[in-house]
């Protein structure tokens, strides 16, 4: 599938996202009725919660109704064959700063030098990339970084890899989640502390901030894991 030399190349890349507010009624007025028509329309196991309840169990997925919690970027180098991964995660309370800090390094990484650098995650096309740069507008924080200025590009013109895409073979139907994979690939879940459900309350409430970060990590740890085990090269040998 990749290279190693292709693969040092990527800039692997997670994100964790929260409703945007502790509760519900703090949301403004505008963006209340909104959520309630939203939540109306979404379909429940059981029987529909209130728009309250909704808003806890759902919101972290729309970016209109959510904050990013943290951000893991790493990459992979190859000696003698086998991979080694180097992390770095970016977490601040208050959002806007957090982006802030994601600009500069994602300035400073994606450089005119380094043309060949790729971002690469899971369901990074559909969730990460387009949930970053529709908070980098909420806050007004132009120019976008050049991975978000996608607007008007040809598909074959924006390199980003996503391991959902390969999956796919281009079943544009289907969606499969990073546990799933890890999973069939006998790859170590990077979900036994937490999952992405749960990051809200761990935010908001109980203020688990290392927590977070560690998972955000695992997600990346474990994405790296199945490029590698798509390419026929070794895996990492560290411990999720």
């Amino acid at each position: 599938m990749f290279s190693a030399k292709d693969i040092e190349g990527f800039i692997f890349l997670d994100l964790e996202t929260a409703p945007a507010t502790a509760r519900f009624e703090e949301l403004s007025p505008v963006l209340q009725r909104h959520w309630e028509r939203k939540a109306d329309r979404m379909h429940w196991p059981e029987s529909r919660p209130d728009a309250a309840t909704a808003y806890t169990e759902r919101a972290a997925v729309f970016a209109e109704y959510a904050r990013i919690v943290c951000l893991t970027v790493g990459y992979l180098r190859f000696t003698d064959g086998q991979p080694t991964a180097t992390l770095k995660t970016i977490f601040h309370t208050d959002e806007r700063q957090l982006l802030i800090d994601i600009q500069a390094l994602f300035n400073q990484i994606f450089t005119s030098s380094q043309t060949d650098r790729r971002l690469c995650g899971h369901n990074l096309r559909e969730f990460d990339l387009p949930f970053l740069g529709r908070r980098f507008l909420v806050h007004g924080l132009l120019p976008l970084p050049a991975p978000l200025q996608v607007f008007g590009k040809k598909p074959w013109e924006i390199h980003h890899v996503d391991t959902m895409d390969f999956w796919r073979f281009g079943d544009a139907k289907s969606f499969t989640s990073l546990e799933v994979l890890t999973d069939l690939f006998g790859i170590e879940s990077p979900k036994l502390s937490m999952n992405g459900a749960e990051v809200g309350h761990a935010f908001w409430v109980e203020h688990r901030y290392d927590d977070i970060q560690r998972y955000c990590e695992a997600d990346v740890l474990a994405t790296m894991q199945i490029v590698l085990h798509v390419s026929g090269l070794p895996r990492l040998t560290v411990s999720l």
